[in-house]
């Protein structure tokens, strides 16, 4: 081989080696693009009015929609949302940032859980907001194990991204509801009865200088198991969460087996509550009565409490449709036993 032949080919490699070095160089620069920055430039959680979440098959899931008297679940007919949960999502789109880039092939997108939400078996959720009427479309995707993360994909773009936060909003409406129902402090209640429908009643009371709730109509030979066991019923009405809503013209109707409770407050208004059961479901129906003489503040609060269930059968969990609808037999013993306790 002649030294020009020699110089020849030492340039061709040299050259070869200086392209594989750019080429590195580029796709290495081409991965990193968009690492560290937000995913979603531009979202002012501020002015989003609506959220749609769509699962597979394109079937739609929830929809919250921000109208004049604040957030509501147009599945459950608009009744209030949990602003806090719709805060936390938001916050969390708008805050999160790209970790890694992933792949930009459709015949991909399965594992990462980002398929077309249009096929019946796709996972994730077609996440649609909408902010000054216009309409952003996201994909969220499955979250890497052991890590806080999810894949995402934004509208169209077939690039799929890694963001650093763990972003799986509730396909459920019941989950979107907020959940605060009754906060009637067991303290303040002045008398409590639960009727039955087969004419048995319980009842307490407490005497004009208050103390613990005393028993009316005790059975004949039989004595309260605690002083305390009335109270029960009372605080089954203290921090009550709702399971889930619906209309009353759209909710199942009781039968013959409802009971009716009644909780009179000291501060002059009274919460009564039909509850009947559906299988494992248990329901409540309540309405508010409201006496003359009552304080401003007590009126205040019983009438926003009227408006808040007017209206509406709510679900309820199953330990505070049991607390509520005791029987004697339940609270009591014979004072034969109670005496050689």
């Amino acid at each position: 081989m002649t030294v020009r032949e020699i110089r020849i080919l030492a340039l061709l490699t040299g050259a070869m080696l200086l392209l594989t070095v750019l080429a590195h160089q580029f796709r290495h620069a081409s991965s990193m693009e968009g690492i560290g920055e937000l995913w979603l430039e531009g979202l002012d959680v501020n002015a989003v009015s609506r959220i749609e979440l769509v699962g597979g098959g394109e079937r739609a899931r929830v929809s919250l929609v921000l109208g004049d008297a604040g957030w509501g679940v147009e599945q459950r007919r608009m009744y209030p949302a949990e602003i806090s949960r719709i805060r936390r999502l938001l916050l969390d789109l708008s805050e999160a940032k790209v970790v890694e880039r992933k792949t930009d092939d459709p015949e991909q997108y399965a594992q990462l859980g980002l398929r077309d939400i249009a096929h019946p078996d796709a996972r994730g959720v077609l996440l649609k907001l909408t902010q000054a009427g216009e309409v952003r479309v996201l994909r969220l995707g499955n979250q890497p194990a052991g890590r806080t993360a999810t894949y995402v994909r934004a509208g169209d773009d077939d690039q799929c991204w890694t963001v650093n936060r763990e972003i799986a909003p509730a396909g459920d409406p019941a989950q979107w509801l907020r959940p605060q129902l009754l906060d009637l402090p067991a303290d303040k209640v002045q008398r409590v009865r639960v009727a039955h429908a087969d004419g048995e009643t319980v009842e307490g009371a407490r005497d004009d200088g208050g103390g613990a709730l005393t028993p009316r109509g005790l059975p004949a030979g039989a004595a309260l198991k605690d002083a305390q066991a009335l109270l029960r019923i009372a605080n089954a009405a203290t921090a009550l969460e709702l399971r889930d809503v619906l209309p009353e013209d759209e909710a199942p109707e009781p039968d013959g087996d409802a009971a009716r409770v009644e909780f009179e407050m000291l501060s002059g208004y009274t919460v009564r509550a039909q509850l009947f059961a559906r299988g494992e479901a248990h329901y409540a129906r309540f309405t508010v009565q409201q006496s003359k003489r009552m304080s401003a503040k007590a009126r205040a609060d019983a009438t926003a409490l009227e408006q808040r269930v007017r209206g509406w059968v709510f679900q309820i969990p199953s330990f505070a449709y049991t607390s509520m609808t005791v029987r004697w037999s339940d609270l009591t013993e014979s004072e034969g036993d109670a005496a050689a306790g």
